[in-house]
Order: structure tokens, then C-alpha cells, then sequence
């Protein structure tokens, strides 16, 4: 039985690590951090008191908030979910909040200048296996629409897309490397935002 139990070990160890690759180790943290952007525009506009809502998330397929892709680390081998430690509309708000506050804009739940609400498109992190290999890809889409208070119009936006690619080898736990891919295509994605002049306009029309 000892002998049995030792051989068993590896076997259960690569399986725990598998699945840990496709779990992201309990969730992918899915941090934002604000790339190099000379094109911003956002500074250009005075400070503006926004109220910000939850994007809806409508990704294809209706699926649940936190599963953020699909990890496959060989070709024709099993698909495993990754999911992050928070939704993904969380994630949107608070790098569009991080954005909007670095920018000189304010925050605010009451007597705001503009209203900023959009929807979810897509959020995925998806693998293209080879045969030494795995191609990530984090790939991000989102609409926005900027509403006047006083006049009740609305400015539609977007969609702003990013994508993100890293080819990594084959590794026991990648977790780490699929948090840096997908959270840097959301850095790209703010950044496309952050330079749309349209945005700017509708910020400044209050």
C-alpha cells in the first residue's frame, strides 16, 4: 500500500496543478494600472463631477460574472474555466473610476454634472495551444454612454476594444501569467478610452 500511495502522489499532484491552472488559483485579481498615454484626453476637460454605474455585463452566452475565460493547455485536451476574485463589472468600474479620479474628475453619488454607464461586450482570456506552447489572448470590449442630467440626452461610445497576447511554454501553474494578460489588456483597453476625444466632448457638455 505504501508503495501504491507513492506512486499515486505525482499523479494527484499533476492533476491538483491542472486544475489550478484552469481555476487561476482561486481567482485572478485583476488589477488596473494606468499605461504611458501622451494622446489622453481627459485632462484637457475640467474637473467633472461623475456619477458612475455598474456597466452591464452582456457578454455572449449569459455567463456568470466571474468566469472570465477558457484554459486549454493542450491541443484537443480539456477546457478549464478561469474566474476572478471579483465580477467582472466590479472590474470594469473600479479601473474606469481609477482612471477618471487620476484624470482630476470626481466620483459621486449625488449632484452630479454627468451620468457614465455602458455595457459589457466582452471580457475573455482564451488559449490557442501548439504543440511546445499556449498562445493567451485577453480580449476586452466595451460600449459607453454618457448621459446629461439636466437635459436627459444621452452620448453613445465605442465600442473600445483591446487585445492582449503573450505566448508562454507549457507550465505547471500559469495563474500568474493569465492575472498579466488579461489585466493588461483592460490597461489598454482604459487607455483606448482615455484617448477618445468624443469621450472628452461628452465629459465637457455639462
Amino acid at each position: 500500500m505504501k508503495l501504491r500511495s507513492k506512486l499515486l502522489l505525482p499523479g494527484i499532484l499533476l492533476f491538483v496543478s491542472v486544475i489550478a491552472l484552469g481555476c487561476g488559483g482561486g481567482g485572478l485579481s485583476l488589477k488596473y494600472s494606468p499605461l504611458s498615454n501622451p494622446d489622453n484626453v481627459l485632462t484637457s476637460v475640467s474637473p467633472t463631477k461623475i456619477k458612475l454605474l455598474h456597466f452591464t455585463d452582456n457578454r455572449k452566452g449569459g455567463v456568470e460574472s466571474t468566469l472570465v475565460g477558457g484554459m486549454q493547455r493542450n491541443i484537443n485536451g480539456p477546457v478549464y474555466d478561469i474566474k476572478s476574485q471579483k465580477g467582472v463589472a466590479e472590474t470594469i468600474y473600479e479601473a474606469i473610476k481609477s482612471e477618471m479620479v487620476r484624470n482630476g474628475h470626481k466620483i459621486v453619488d449625488s449632484d452630479e454634472d454627468i451620468v457614465m454607464k455602458g455595457e459589457i461586450k466582452t471580457f475573455w482570456l482564451r488559449t490557442e495551444p501548439n504543440e511546445n506552447n499556449v498562445d493567451l489572448i485577453g480580449e476586452i470590449a466595451i460600449l459607453v454612454e454618457v448621459v446629461n442630467p439636466d437635459t436627459g440626452s444621452s452620448t453613445f461610445l465605442g465600442p473600445y476594444n483591446s487585445e492582449n497576447r503573450e505566448k508562454r511554454f507549457l507550465s505547471p501553474d500559469s495563474s500568474s501569467v493569465m492575472d498579466r494578460v488579461l489585466s493588461t489588456a483592460l490597461s489598454k483597453l482604459i487607455k483606448v478610452m482615455s484617448s477618445d476625444a468624443k469621450l472628452a466632448s461628452a465629459l465637457a457638455s455639462k
